[in-house]
C-alpha cells in the first residue's frame, strides 16, 4: 500500500517542474512539465464549463454538489487539473532520461510497477485529507466517487481490484511529497479562496458522471495539443497561470467551439417565426408543437405521431429554434436510421442553419456524424468553408470536430442513431459521447424503424438524455401503444394516457405526460390497395398497363438479391416499351451509390420533371427520410408500419396532373392453395414472421387505405389488437411463430442487458461501482470496425450479421478502372479516392472468406482503411476464398456459390 499523504514541504522550482506530463514520442528530452499540463487542463475545463454547458446543466451540477455555480466552476477546474497527478509515480520511469537521473536518489524505484496513471490518480485523490492541498473537501464516500470521475479521462474508470498499489507503483513517501507540492501549487494558481466544502455525502445523480468525466476528458484532449500548448523553456511558476489562461482561451476559440456558443447566446434571444424559418405557415400539428415549447419547463420529451409528409422535421427544428432562443439548449443532434437518410437530412439542416446564419451573422459548426462522412460532397463543402476566417453568416464543419469521437461534441450534428446509442454501451469514452449531447435538443427520426434490441438501447439512451439536460423529440408516423408506453416510461413518465386519438403530440414535463390531438391536414386521396403475385414478369405487364403513357413507379424489395432479380426482369420487359428502369440498393460502390442517389432525387424528388415513364426498383434505402414522390408503387410484404412508411412516398406532393386517378399501392405476396401467405425462406426473411402474418390478415381484404382513419388503426391492430385467425391451420401457424417471436425477443433483451450501461435511475454509484456492468465483469466492449473482434465483445448497436469493408481495385468487364492502388501510405485525398470504391458486405459467406485476407500493410496506420480488405477484379470478376464475386455499375456486387445460381442474403 502507498503512504498516506499528509504534509506539503516547501516547494522548489526544479522539483516541481521535473516530472513530465507530456512529451514528444520517443523524445523525452523535450517535454511539458506535469504542473504546466495540469494548469492547462484546469483552465480549458473552466472555459468549457462557462461556455458550452447550458445554464440548466450548470444548475444540475451545482444542485447535486450543494454549491453555488461560481464554486462549481472553480471546483470542476481544480478536479480537471488534478486528473494527471497519477503520473507522478512509477509512470515517470517510462522516460529513460528520468530513469537514469533518479537511479541513485531516494526517488528511485528499482522495479517500477507501471499501473495506468488514472488508477494512481484515483488512489491519490481519494486518500488526501488536506483541503488546502487539493482546494476542495468532502466526505470519504463522495471523495472516492469524484476521484474515480477524473481518473477515467482515458476512457475507462479504474476498478477496485486495481487500487491495491504497492510502493513500486506509487513510489511511497518520497513521491507522495512531490505530488502534494504539485497539487498545492495548482490550487494556488487560481484565485485565493478558502477550500471548497462539499457537504453532500455522496454522488447520487447519474447524469453527473458523463457531464463531469466528459468535460475533464475533452479538456485534456484540447490541452494536450502541442500546437496550442507548446513545449518551451521553463518559466517561473508564478508567471505560468497567465500564460496558460491565454493559451486556453486561444485553444478553445481556435477549435471553433466557444465562438459559436457565444454567438448563439447573444444573437438568438429572439427566435425567428415559423414562417421566417421555412417560408410557409405552420399546419395544425406544427402549431400544436409550437404551443408546447412556449412552456419553458425543460428538459422535456416530445413524441410527434403524424402521417408521412406532414412536416414533422420542420416542427422539430422549430423546437430547436425556440429552445436556443430561451437559453435551454446549446445545440442539436438529429439522429436517423441509415447513412443515406443522414446524408439527405444533412442537406436540409444545412439549409436551415444557413438561413439562421445569414439572418443573425452567426458562424454555425455543423458536423455529419457517421463513418462515411468524408465521402459526402456537402460535408466536404462545409469543411472547406472553414478556410474563410469570417465568423459572419456562415455554416462550416470545424476541422477539430471531424474525428470519430469528437463529432458529437459539435454544437450541431446530423448522423445515425448508432453514434448516440454508443453512449449507452460500455465502450471506451462512452461518457464523452453523452457529454457531447448534454444540454442539446436531440431529435430521433423514424422511431418505428428499430427492432427489439435497438429499441432497448434507445430506451436506455432516453433515460440518460433526461439526466443530462436534453430535450428529446421522437418522430414517427405512428407507434404501437406498447412501444409508446415503453418510451414514456424510459424517460420517467409515471402517468400517461395509453390511448389517444390520432394524430397526436405527447409531451412529458417532470414526470407527467400530456397528449394533444390535432386536426389532420386537408384530406389526402385514399390509397388504392391491390395484391399481386411476386412473379416479376407478371408484375411488368401490370405496371405497363397501369401507366401506359407517363408516370413514376417504384418497386420496393426486402433484399438486394430480390431487387436485382426484379430489376433484370423489368428492364428486359419494359425497356422496349420506352420505360427507364433503375436500381437502387446499398450493396454497391460508394461512388456509384452517390450518383444513384443524385439521379433518384432528380427524377423522383419533389421538384423532378415528370416526362416519360420511369420505374425505380429499390430496397429499404428509399423507405425513410428521403423526399420522393411516386404515382404508383409495389412492395414486398413487410410489417404494417413499414408498408405505411413506404406508402408515404405515394403522391407525397401536390401536382396538378397525375397519370392515374388514385395513388395505387400493390402488395406482392404469394398464397398457397389454402390462402395462407407464403413467406421467403428464413435466410431471405429479414422480418418477424408472426408480424408479417398479422400484417397480411389486417390488410388482405382492404380496397383502400385512408391516411387519417387507417394508419394508427392498422398499426395498433397488428401489434397489439385482437385478431382471430381465419381457420385452424392459420391459428396453429401463428401460435407457433408467436412463441418463436417471444423466445427471440427474450434472447435480444438478454443480449442488450449484457452490453448496456446500468439504468441511470439507479444513480451514479451504480455507474461507477465495479461489478455492475459489462466492463466491470471483465467484458470490455470494443467500439472498433475490426471484423475480427468477436461478437461477444463488439459494441453492437444493432443485431445482425457482421459486416466487412471491401475496397475494389482492378477493372470492370468493359475495362473501366476501379480504385487506384499503390504500395505507399495514402494521404487524405488518396484515402477518399479509395473509399469511393468501397462497399460494405454483411453476407456470412463473403464475410468468412474476406476476413482471412489481411489489409495491405500500407493501410494499417490509416483509421478509415486499417480494417478494410482489398479485392482485385479482372474484367469485373474477383475471387474471395472459394467464392467468385461479380461487380457491375448497373447491379452492384453479386456472387454465386459453386453449386447454385444465386445465394440469397439479407443485405439491404
Amino acid at each position: 500500500m502507498g503512504t498516506q499523504e499528509t504534509a506539503h514541504p516547501p516547494c522548489e522550482l526544479e522539483q516541481l517542474l521535473s516530472p513530465w506530463g507530456k512529451a514528444k514520442s520517443n523524445d523525452f528530452s523535450n517535454y511539458h512539465p506535469i504542473l504546466y499540463h495540469m494548469a492547462d487542463v484546469a483552465h480549458v475545463a473552466h472555459l468549457l464549463y462557462q461556455s458550452i454547458l447550458t445554464p440548466s446543466v450548470r444548475r444540475i451540477i451545482a444542485a447535486e454538489l450543494g454549491l453555488t455555480e461560481s464554486q462549481t466552476g472553480r471546483f470542476i477546474s481544480l478536479l480537471a487539473g488534478e486528473h494527471d497527478i497519477g503520473k507522478v509515480s512509477s509512470f515517470q520511469f517510462r522516460s529513460p532520461i528520468v530513469k537514469e537521473i533518479l537511479a541513485n536518489t531516494e526517488l528511485n524505484i528499482v522495479h517500477p510497477d507501471y499501473q495506468p496513471h488514472g488508477v494512481i490518480t484515483e488512489y491519490v485523490l481519494s486518500r488526501i485529507d488536506e483541503p488546502c492541498i487539493t482546494g476542495w473537501n468532502c466526505g470519504k464516500r463522495l471523495k472516492r466517487a469524484l476521484a474515480r470521475l477524473t481518473a477515467g479521462h482515458h476512457g475507462r474508470f479504474p476498478k477496485d481490484t486495481q487500487l491495491s498499489l504497492g510502493r513500486n507503483a506509487d513510489g511511497g513517501e518520497p513521491w507522495a511529497k512531490i505530488r502534494k507540492n504539485l497539487l498545492f501549487q495548482l490550487t494556488r494558481m487560481f484565485e485565493e479562496a478558502p477550500p471548497i466544502e462539499i457537504k453532500v455525502s455522496d454522488l447520487t445523480e447519474a447524469g453527473l458522471v458523463p457531464i463531469i468525466a466528459g468535460l475533464i476528458t475533452v479538456a485534456d484532449w484540447i490541452a494536450s495539443s502541442e500546437a496550442f500548448f507548446p513545449y518551451e523553456p521553463l518559466q517561473p511558476i508564478h508567471e505560468y497561470p497567465a500564460i496558460s489562461r491565454a493559451r486556453a482561451e486561444k485553444a478553445v476559440s481556435s477549435v471553433g467551439w466557444k465562438q459559436t456558443i457565444d454567438k448563439v447566446t447573444t444573437h438568438e434571444r429572439t427566435a425567428a417565426s415559423f414562417e421566417e424559418l421555412f417560408g410557409f405557415s405552420p399546419n395544425e400539428m406544427q402549431k400544436t408543437v409550437a404551443d408546447i415549447v412556449e412552456v419553458s419547463d425543460c428538459p422535456k420529451l416530445i413524441i410527434i405521431e403524424a402521417a408521412m409528409g406532414e412536416g414533422k422535421t420542420e416542427a422539430a427544428l422549430y423546437v430547436v429554434e425556440r429552445l436556443l432562443a430561451q437559453g435551454f439548449a446549446q445545440g442539436m443532434y438529429l439522429a436517423l436510421p441509415t447513412l443515406a437518410t443522414s446524408n439527405a437530412m444533412f442537406d436540409r439542416v444545412r439549409d436551415y442553419l444557413g438561413k439562421k446564419a445569414a439572418q443573425n451573422s452567426v458562424r454555425f459548426n455543423l458536423q455529419l456524424v457517421h463513418s462515411g462522412k468524408l465521402l459526402s460532397d456537402s460535408f466536404e463543402e462545409l469543411r472547406m468553408a472553414t478556410i474563410d476566417e469570417s465568423d459572419e453568416g456562415n455554416v462550416v464543419a470545424e476541422e477539430w470536430f471531424v474525428g470519430q469521437k469528437r463529432s458529437l461534441l459539435a454544437p450541431f450534428g446530423v448522423g445515425t442513431i448508432d453514434q448516440a446509442l454508443l453512449g449507452t454501451l460500455q465502450v471506451k469514452h462512452w461518457f464523452v459521447r453523452l457529454f457531447g449531447l448534454a444540454g442539446k435538443v436531440v431529435i430521433v427520426d423514424e422511431v418505428h424503424a428499430y427492432d427489439v434490441y435497438t429499441n432497448e438501447l434507445l430506451k436506455n439512451l432516453l433515460s440518460w438524455l433526461r439526466r443530462i439536460g436534453c430535450t428529446v423529440l421522437l418522430l414517427s408516423a405512428t407507434l404501437p401503444h406498447e412501444k409508446r408506453g415503453q418510451l414514456l416510461q424510459a424517460w420517467g413518465a409515471v402517468q400517461y394516457s395509453e390511448y389517444c386519438a390520432y394524430p397526436r403530440v405527447t409531451v412529458v414535463q417532470q414526470d407527467r405526460s400530456l397528449t394533444k390531438t390535432f386536426s389532420p391536414p386537408a384530406k389526402k386521396q385514399p390509397v388504392k390497395m391491390t395484391f399481386h403475385k411476386t412473379n416479376p414478369t407478371a408484375l411488368a405487364v401490370m405496371i405497363d398497363k397501369e401507366l401506359p403513357v407517363t408516370g413514376r413507379a417504384a418497386v420496393i424489395c426486402n433484399t438486394v438479391n430480390r431487387a436485382i432479380q426484379v430489376y433484370r426482369t423489368l428492364k428486359r420487359c419494359l425497356e422496349p416499351a420506352e420505360w427507364v428502369v433503375e436500381l437502387f440498393h446499398a450493396r454497391t460502390l460508394a461512388c456509384w451509390r452517390q450518383q444513384t442517389e443524385e439521379s433518384v432525387m432528380k427524377h423522383y424528388g419533389k421538384n423532378s420533371s415528370r416526362d416519360g415513364k420511369r420505374i425505380l426498383v429499390a430496397t429499404q434505402v428509399i423507405e425513410q427520410s428521403i423526399d420522393l414522390d411516386f404515382d404508383w408503387m409495389a412492395t414486398d410484404l413487410a410489417p404494417v408500419d413499414l408498408i405505411l412508411q413506404r406508402m408515404g412516398r405515394l403522391w407525397r406532393h401536390y401536382r396538378s396532373e397525375r397519370p392515374i386517378p388514385f395513388p395505387h399501392l400493390c402488395i406482392l405476396a404469394d398464397e398457397d392453395a389454402d390462402g395462407i401467405v407464403q413467406l421467403p425462406n428464413h435466410r431471405a426473411n429479414i422480418y418477424e414472421p408472426y408480424i408479417l402474418y398479422r400484417t397480411y390478415l389486417a390488410i388482405r381484404w382492404l380496397e383502400h387505405i385512408d391516411y387519417a382513419a387507417d394508419i394508427d388503426r392498422l398499426v395498433q391492430l397488428v401489434y397489439s389488437g385482437e385478431m382471430t385467425p381465419p381457420d385452424q391451420r392459420w391459428d396453429l401457424l401463428m401460435e407457433t411463430h408467436r412463441q418463436n417471436m417471444i423466445d427471440r425477443r427474450n434472447e435480444l433483451l438478454a443480449q442488450a442487458e449484457t452490453v448496456l450501461l446500468p439504468d441511470p435511475k439507479q444513480g451514479a454509484r451504480a455507474i461507477l461501482r465495479p461489478g455492475n456492468t459489462a466492463e466491470h465483469n471483465d467484458i470490455e466492449l470494443i467500439d472498433d470496425d475490426d471484423p475480427k473482434v468477436h461478437r461477444t465483445v463488439r459494441a453492437a448497436t444493432r443485431i445482425g450479421d457482421p459486416s466487412i469493408l471491401l475496397i475494389c481495385v482492378g477493372e470492370l468487364e468493359d475495362g473501366t478502372a476501379l480504385a487506384p492502388f499503390s504500395a505507399c501510405v495514402p494521404d487524405l485525398s488518396q484515402v477518399k479516392e479509395l473509399m469511393r470504391f468501397s462497399v460494405s458486405v454483411s453476407s456470412k459467406k463473403i464475410f468468412q472468406a474476406a476476413i482471412d485476407l489481411e489489409p495491405p500493410d500500407e493501410w494499417r496506420s490509416v483509421p478509415m482503411l486499417r480494417h478494410a480488405r482489398l479485392v482485385r477484379f479482372e474484367r469485373g470478376v474477383a475471387q474471395i476464398g472459394k467464392t467468385s464475386v461479380r461487380l457491375s455499375k448497373q447491379e452492384g456486387l453479386q456472387w454465386n456459390a459453386p453449386d447454385q445460381e444465386v445465394v440469397v442474403d439479407a443485405d439491404i
